[in-house]
């Protein structure tokens, strides 16, 4: 007993940990000036093959987490508008067993900023996310944030 007990609990904390080393989400922050003096901040999501990552809005909350993306607004700049995005991917997911909305390959976040100073501007705060692939589920992982921007 004491040694199924003692294999059982390897063979699930390697398990856990090989699922802890798995980084198939990489992400990338640029900006760029717009009109009105106005500052589009993008943040791109590439996914490795076979991944996919799930949209900010899931229609049950009996499933995966959305990704959320939080940018902390300061004394450097306004935040204008809401979190912009495509249109994502919607298809039945095995894992769950029930229609979901993500993305495959690669997706780009955008969020506008307005400056309220004419010095350099640092952005800062997180993207909570949980991807899957065919196989399998990585739990949520929460990264954090930030862009300088010069101007």
């Amino acid at each position: 007993m004491k040694t199924t007990f003692t294999f059982t609990f390897i063979l699930l904390f390697g398990t856990f940990l090989k699922a802890q080393e798995l980084n198939p989400v990489h992400w990338e922050m640029t900006y760029t000036e717009e009109a009105q003096g106005l500052i589009a901040m993008s943040l791109t999501a590439v996914m490795d093959e076979g991944w996919h990552l799930y949209a900010t809005y899931l229609p049950s909350d009996e499933g995966p987490f959305p990704t959320s993306i939080q940018i902390d607004a300061n004394e450097d700049f306004e935040l204008i508008g809401e979190l912009e995005y495509p249109e994502p991917i919607t298809k039945y997911d095995e894992n769950f067993m029930m229609d979901l909305n993500f993305y495959n390959e690669e997706v780009t976040f955008k969020r506008k900023i307005r400056p309220l100073n004419k010095g350099a501007i640092v952005a800062m705060g997180e993207v909570e996310y949980m991807c899957c692939n065919d196989e399998m589920c990585l739990p949520p992982r929460i990264v954090p944030i930030k862009i300088e921007m010069t101007r």
